[in-house]
Protein backbone atom coordinates (compact mmCIF):
# COMPACT_ATOMS: atom_id res chain seq x y z
CA UNK A 1 0.00 0.00 0.00
CA UNK A 2 1.28 3.43 -0.88
CA UNK A 3 0.30 6.21 1.49
CA UNK A 4 1.06 9.84 0.69
CA UNK A 5 0.91 12.46 3.44
CA UNK A 6 0.26 15.97 2.23
CA UNK A 7 0.19 18.98 4.51
CA UNK A 8 -1.12 22.23 3.13
CA UNK A 9 -1.35 25.42 5.12
CA UNK A 10 -2.43 28.95 4.50
CA UNK A 11 -0.92 31.71 6.63
CA UNK A 12 -2.50 35.17 6.69
CA UNK A 13 -0.12 37.95 7.59
CA UNK A 14 -1.46 41.40 8.40
CA UNK A 15 1.33 43.96 8.37
CA UNK A 16 0.93 47.48 9.70
CA UNK A 17 3.26 49.77 7.81
CA UNK A 18 5.08 52.16 10.17
CA UNK A 19 4.20 55.84 10.09
CA UNK A 20 6.42 58.03 7.94
CA UNK A 21 7.65 61.16 9.70
CA UNK A 22 8.68 64.40 7.98
CA UNK A 23 10.59 66.81 10.20
CA UNK A 24 11.45 70.38 9.22
CA UNK A 25 13.82 72.58 11.23
CA UNK A 26 13.90 75.26 8.49
CA UNK A 27 17.69 75.32 8.43
CA UNK A 28 20.22 76.10 5.72
CA UNK A 29 21.25 72.44 5.78
CA UNK A 30 17.72 71.54 4.62
CA UNK A 31 18.00 74.00 1.74
CA UNK A 32 15.85 76.80 3.17
CA UNK A 33 16.71 80.38 2.21
CA UNK A 34 15.85 83.64 3.95
CA UNK A 35 12.59 85.17 2.78
CA UNK A 36 9.08 83.98 2.09
CA UNK A 37 8.41 80.36 3.00
CA UNK A 38 6.15 79.88 -0.03
CA UNK A 39 7.64 77.56 -2.64
CA UNK A 40 10.45 76.27 -0.45
CA UNK A 41 10.85 72.51 0.07
CA UNK A 42 7.21 71.71 -0.61
CA UNK A 43 5.60 74.49 1.48
CA UNK A 44 2.69 76.61 0.23
CA UNK A 45 2.39 79.72 2.39
CA UNK A 46 0.90 83.21 2.61
CA UNK A 47 3.34 85.93 3.76
CA UNK A 48 4.96 83.81 6.50
CA UNK A 49 8.76 84.03 6.30
CA UNK A 50 11.65 81.71 7.11
CA UNK A 51 14.98 82.61 8.76
CA UNK A 52 17.37 79.73 8.05
CA UNK A 53 20.28 79.27 10.42
CA UNK A 54 21.93 76.20 11.93
CA UNK A 55 18.52 75.94 13.55
CA UNK A 56 16.08 78.05 11.59
CA UNK A 57 12.49 79.09 12.21
CA UNK A 58 9.32 80.38 10.59
CA UNK A 59 8.27 83.89 11.55
CA UNK A 60 4.49 84.08 11.48
CA UNK A 61 2.93 86.91 9.50
CA UNK A 62 1.73 89.94 11.43
CA UNK A 63 -1.39 89.77 9.24
CA UNK A 64 -4.14 87.55 10.61
CA UNK A 65 -5.05 84.09 9.33
CA UNK A 66 -2.08 83.64 7.00
CA UNK A 67 -1.55 79.92 6.53
CA UNK A 68 1.24 77.57 5.53
CA UNK A 69 0.73 73.99 4.32
CA UNK A 70 3.03 71.17 3.33
CA UNK A 71 1.97 70.19 -0.18
CA UNK A 72 2.19 66.40 0.23
CA UNK A 73 -1.28 65.18 1.20
CA UNK A 74 -1.95 62.56 3.85
CA UNK A 75 -4.28 59.64 2.94
CA UNK A 76 -7.70 59.98 4.57
CA UNK A 77 -9.74 57.13 3.16
CA UNK A 78 -10.22 55.20 6.39
CA UNK A 79 -9.97 55.52 10.16
CA UNK A 80 -6.52 56.91 10.84
CA UNK A 81 -4.68 59.11 13.33
CA UNK A 82 -3.02 62.27 11.99
CA UNK A 83 -0.27 63.75 14.13
CA UNK A 84 1.70 66.97 14.02
CA UNK A 85 4.24 68.15 16.60
CA UNK A 86 5.78 71.64 16.58
CA UNK A 87 8.31 73.52 18.69
CA UNK A 88 7.22 77.15 19.07
CA UNK A 89 7.99 80.35 20.97
CA UNK A 90 6.81 83.96 21.15
CA UNK A 91 7.17 87.14 23.22
CA UNK A 92 4.62 89.22 25.10
CA UNK A 93 4.36 92.93 24.35
CA UNK A 94 1.35 93.70 26.52
CA UNK A 95 -0.44 92.10 29.46
CA UNK A 96 -3.79 92.94 27.87
CA UNK A 97 -3.58 90.80 24.73
CA UNK A 98 -6.37 88.42 23.80
CA UNK A 99 -7.29 85.72 21.23
CA UNK A 100 -5.39 83.00 19.34
CA UNK A 101 -1.61 83.40 19.10
CA UNK A 102 -1.08 80.62 16.54
CA UNK A 103 -2.89 77.59 15.17
CA UNK A 104 -2.10 74.19 13.68
CA UNK A 105 -4.38 72.69 11.09
CA UNK A 106 -5.53 69.59 9.26
CA UNK A 107 -7.72 70.35 6.26
CA UNK A 108 -8.89 68.80 3.00
CA UNK A 109 -7.64 71.86 1.12
CA UNK A 110 -4.62 74.13 1.51
CA UNK A 111 -6.42 77.06 3.09
CA UNK A 112 -7.95 78.05 6.41
CA UNK A 113 -11.59 77.33 5.55
CA UNK A 114 -13.44 74.51 7.31
CA UNK A 115 -10.39 73.29 9.16
CA UNK A 116 -9.85 71.04 12.14
CA UNK A 117 -7.79 73.58 14.05
CA UNK A 118 -5.96 73.55 17.38
CA UNK A 119 -4.56 76.70 18.95
CA UNK A 120 -2.58 78.41 21.68
CA UNK A 121 -4.71 81.30 22.86
CA UNK A 122 -4.09 84.38 25.00
CA UNK A 123 -6.68 85.25 27.67
CA UNK A 124 -6.58 88.95 28.47
CA UNK A 125 -4.68 89.61 31.69
CA UNK A 126 -5.11 86.02 32.93
CA UNK A 127 -2.75 83.72 31.05
CA UNK A 128 -3.16 81.22 28.23
CA UNK A 129 -5.07 78.13 27.15
CA UNK A 130 -4.91 75.54 24.39
CA UNK A 131 -7.91 74.25 22.50
CA UNK A 132 -9.50 72.82 19.38
CA UNK A 133 -12.14 74.06 16.99
CA UNK A 134 -13.97 71.99 14.39
CA UNK A 135 -17.33 73.28 13.19
CA UNK A 136 -17.88 76.97 13.77
CA UNK A 137 -20.18 76.64 16.76
CA UNK A 138 -18.12 74.07 18.69
CA UNK A 139 -14.95 74.82 20.63
CA UNK A 140 -13.12 72.70 23.19
CA UNK A 141 -10.38 74.19 25.33
CA UNK A 142 -8.50 73.79 28.59
CA UNK A 143 -8.59 75.76 31.79
CA UNK A 144 -6.50 78.93 31.77
CA UNK A 145 -2.88 78.41 32.88
CA UNK A 146 -0.55 81.19 34.11
CA UNK A 147 2.15 82.73 31.91
CA UNK A 148 4.86 81.49 34.28
CA UNK A 149 4.31 77.91 33.07
CA UNK A 150 5.60 78.83 29.63
CA UNK A 151 8.54 80.89 30.93
CA UNK A 152 7.10 84.41 31.00
CA UNK A 153 7.84 86.29 34.22
CA UNK A 154 8.05 89.89 35.40
CA UNK A 155 11.64 90.04 34.18
CA UNK A 156 11.26 87.99 31.00
CA UNK A 157 8.72 88.54 28.23
CA UNK A 158 9.84 85.65 26.00
CA UNK A 159 8.46 82.15 26.34
CA UNK A 160 10.59 79.07 26.68
CA UNK A 161 10.57 76.76 23.68
CA UNK A 162 7.31 74.82 23.80
CA UNK A 163 6.37 71.58 22.09
CA UNK A 164 2.76 71.57 20.91
CA UNK A 165 1.52 68.14 19.79
CA UNK A 166 -1.77 67.67 17.95
CA UNK A 167 -3.30 64.26 17.19
CA UNK A 168 -6.58 63.90 15.29
CA UNK A 169 -8.22 60.48 14.90
CA UNK A 170 -10.93 59.95 12.31
CA UNK A 171 -14.07 58.28 13.66
CA UNK A 172 -17.07 56.54 12.15
CA UNK A 173 -18.90 59.81 11.35
CA UNK A 174 -18.16 63.53 11.08
CA UNK A 175 -19.29 63.84 14.71
CA UNK A 176 -17.00 61.15 16.04
CA UNK A 177 -13.44 62.45 15.77
CA UNK A 178 -10.98 62.24 18.67
CA UNK A 179 -8.65 65.15 19.48
CA UNK A 180 -5.53 64.95 21.68
CA UNK A 181 -3.47 68.05 22.51
CA UNK A 182 -0.31 68.33 24.59
CA UNK A 183 1.74 71.43 25.41
CA UNK A 184 5.15 70.86 27.00
CA UNK A 185 7.83 73.26 28.26
CA UNK A 186 11.13 71.95 26.87
CA UNK A 187 13.26 73.88 29.38
CA UNK A 188 11.52 72.56 32.48
CA UNK A 189 10.48 69.23 30.99
CA UNK A 190 6.99 69.70 32.42
CA UNK A 191 3.57 69.36 30.84
CA UNK A 192 1.91 72.78 30.67
CA UNK A 193 -1.55 71.67 29.53
CA UNK A 194 -3.28 68.75 27.85
CA UNK A 195 -6.67 68.06 26.33
CA UNK A 196 -8.39 64.87 25.16
CA UNK A 197 -11.85 65.08 23.59
CA UNK A 198 -13.90 62.36 21.92
CA UNK A 199 -17.02 62.64 19.74
CA UNK A 200 -15.79 65.94 18.32
CA UNK A 201 -17.59 67.31 15.26
CA UNK A 202 -15.97 68.55 12.06
CA UNK A 203 -17.39 69.48 8.69
CA UNK A 204 -18.79 66.81 6.35
CA UNK A 205 -16.27 67.94 3.73
CA UNK A 206 -13.39 67.15 6.04
CA UNK A 207 -14.81 63.76 6.96
CA UNK A 208 -15.55 62.77 3.36
CA UNK A 209 -12.14 63.85 2.08
CA UNK A 210 -9.78 61.22 0.67
CA UNK A 211 -6.71 63.25 1.63
CA UNK A 212 -5.77 65.87 4.22
CA UNK A 213 -3.07 68.54 4.41
CA UNK A 214 -1.09 69.55 7.50
CA UNK A 215 -0.28 73.18 8.19
CA UNK A 216 -0.39 76.21 10.47
CA UNK A 217 -1.90 79.69 10.70
CA UNK A 218 -0.80 83.05 12.08
CA UNK A 219 -4.27 83.31 13.68
CA UNK A 220 -4.76 86.84 15.00
CA UNK A 221 -2.45 89.85 14.62
CA UNK A 222 0.32 90.90 17.01
CA UNK A 223 -1.57 93.92 18.32
CA UNK A 224 -4.69 91.84 19.11
CA UNK A 225 -2.81 89.10 20.95
CA UNK A 226 -0.28 91.37 22.63
CA UNK A 227 2.54 89.18 21.33
CA UNK A 228 5.36 89.35 18.78
CA UNK A 229 8.19 87.19 17.42
CA UNK A 230 5.74 84.31 16.97
CA UNK A 231 7.99 81.55 15.73
CA UNK A 232 7.78 77.91 14.68
CA UNK A 233 11.18 76.28 15.14
CA UNK A 234 10.35 72.77 13.97
CA UNK A 235 7.38 70.91 12.53
CA UNK A 236 7.11 67.12 12.53
CA UNK A 237 4.30 65.66 10.40
CA UNK A 238 3.55 61.97 10.78
CA UNK A 239 1.86 60.27 7.89
CA UNK A 240 -0.67 57.82 9.39
CA UNK A 241 0.26 54.16 9.01
CA UNK A 242 -1.77 52.07 6.62
CA UNK A 243 -2.52 48.39 6.85
CA UNK A 244 -1.52 45.94 4.18
CA UNK A 245 -2.59 42.32 4.22
CA UNK A 246 -0.35 39.71 2.73
CA UNK A 247 -1.43 36.19 1.86
CA UNK A 248 1.19 33.49 1.92
CA UNK A 249 0.33 29.99 0.84
CA UNK A 250 2.58 27.26 2.04
CA UNK A 251 2.32 23.81 0.61
CA UNK A 252 4.37 21.23 2.42
CA UNK A 253 4.51 17.71 1.10
CA UNK A 254 6.04 14.90 3.06
CA UNK A 255 8.16 12.35 1.31
CA UNK A 256 6.18 9.36 0.01
CA UNK A 257 6.11 6.65 2.60
CA UNK A 258 5.70 3.11 1.37
CA UNK A 259 3.98 0.78 3.82
CA UNK A 260 3.92 -2.88 2.98
CA UNK A 261 0.92 -4.66 4.34
CA UNK A 262 1.34 -8.26 5.18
Amino acid sequence: MNVKYILSGCILLSCVIAAESRTFSFSEAEGFKAGLLDGQNGWVSELNTVTPQTKGYIELSKTQWKTGFFEKALPADETRTYKMSSVVSFSETSDQGNNDVMSFIFNNQMNGKGTARCFISRVAGNGYKIGFKGVKEAQNDTLIFPSERIGITAGNCETDQLRFTYALTKGATSKDWKVELLLENLRTGKIVASLVKEHVETTHELFDATELYAGFSSSRTDDVTGTTNRRIHTIDIQEPPGEETLFLLLSLRSPTNRLNAV
